[in-house]
């Protein structure tokens, strides 16, 4: 029998995290749309997506396998602090790099796409350091189990870029490179805040640096190739997108995507909170699990309900495409946050080379659907390629997790 106990404090935090962020998400969709329009959404969501794929080449597992090292250790352990450092400069060097790769992108783009967006792509290149810490400290708050400070990171970057919005539209005309810079700054904020109260230390950094190194070649290496696989090629429907049709299209896909992303967040949050107690666990608690699935698939039925009204309520007649998008990328956003509960569990029991499989034939998925069902069916293609893949995923994970239990 299990001796994890729900985490009501924690959990809570949480889930109000997540509700706030799906209010802060819409706010900040509906002020973006209704200031900058289809055609410059569409642009603000394929440069955003960039910066968000380069974001997940560049940890090479470092992350998840830093996220595990704190995990195993005691609560009073003196080495966290030391640990928690070496990941931040290792993420530091890290975002150099691929700041410069977007740098050398920029250059390109215009050729590639025919989009015009390279010079902008240059001028915010920083973006994309930002966009790597925030992950980093993810799995750092997530594996030493700082969960309240977790939900203050989920909500104060979108929550800064509204009021900033909505202060700036009166003073300045917005435009797609303003919203850029906002994102930028606020983002930034977070991050500095964030990281000065983990209280990092680069003592005995060589060494543990050498830690990281070493346990990410049996764990972190095989879920950062999953994350290539899975993950990064999720991003190939921005660029498949861009190429067959427009960026117009893009951006209604983008839409659809962020307000169907919270169904994927609420099991994801129950897994996130439990993931040190799952490191102790031979099994999934069934109580726990129940909450996890069972919210999910209420707020699913919800969303089918009420999301045609709230879409031309909230961001008028001109986004109606979006509807359609929404009901079948929200199921698929369903069966990936119960995927990712499953996955939570097999992460804290070390199964990097299970999830790697996984990550493979979801890729595959994606790889398959992008390509080709966007040429035959345009943007529905890419949305039915997200649902497919969804089911995939959790289909994977559940089949390793029998196998975990057997």
């Amino acid at each position: 029998m299990s001796k994890v106990n729900f985490k009501y404090g924690q959990a809570g935090s949480l889930y109000i995290a997540v509700l706030l962020s799906i209010v802060i998400g819409i706010g900040s969709s509906i002020i973006t749309t209704r200031i900058l329009g289809p055609q410059d959404y569409g642009d603000l969501k394929f440069i955003q997506n960039f910066f968000q794929l380069l974001a997940t080449i560049a940890p090479f597992g470092i992350l998840p396998t830093g996220a595990l090292l704190l995990a195993r250790m005691r609560e009073n352990d003196l080495r966290k602090s030391e640990l928690i450092g070496a990941i931040l400069l290792i993420t530091a060097f890290l975002s150099l790099v691929f700041m410069t790769i977007s740098v050398g992108f920029s250059f390109f783009e215009n050729r590639l796409l025919g989009n015009l967006l390279g010079q902008t792509i240059l001028l915010f290149s920083p973006l994309v350091a930002i966009l790597i810490f925030q992950p980093c400290l993810e799995y750092i708050l997530q594996g030493d189990n700082q969960i309240y400070k977790l939900s203050f990171s989920r909500i104060m970057p979108g929550l800064l870029y509204v009021i900033l919005m909505l202060l700036m539209q009166y003073f300045f005309h917005i435009t797609l490179g303003m919203s850029l810079l906002i994102q930028l700054v606020t983002s930034g904020i977070i991050t500095i805040v964030i990281i000065q109260q983990l209280h990092p230390t680069l003592t005995h950094f060589k060494e543990n640096k050498n830690t990281i190194i070493e346990a990410n070649k049996h764990y972190g290496w095989h879920i950062y190739l999953g994350s290539l696989s899975s993950v990064a090629t999720s991003y190939l429907s921005t660029f498949m997108i861009s190429y067959y049709i427009d960026n117009t299209q893009v951006g209604f896909f983008a839409l659809a995507t962020t307000i169907s992303m919270p169904l994927a967040q609420i099991a994801n949050v129950v897994g996130t909170t439990y993931f040190k107690d799952f490191t102790k666990e031979k099994f999934l608690p069934r109580k726990i699990t129940l909450v996890a699935v069972g919210f999910t698939l209420v707020a699913f039925g919800l969303f089918v309900i009420f999301i045609k009204y709230l879409v031309v309520i909230l961001y008028t007649q001109k986004f109606i495409e979006v509807v359609s998008l929404s009901y079948i990328i929200a199921l698929g956003y369903s069966f990936l946050g119960i995927g990712d509960f499953l996955n939570r569990f097999l992460q804290a029991h070390g199964k990097g080379k299970e999830l790697r499989n996984g990550a493979f034939l979801v890729g595959f998925v994606n790889i398959f659907g992008y390509f080709l069902l966007i040429k035959f069916f345009g943007v529905t293609g890419a949305a039915i390629t997200q649902c497919l893949s969804g089911f995939i995923y959790l289909c994977v994970m559940f089949y390793y997790y029998r196998n975990f239990k057997r």
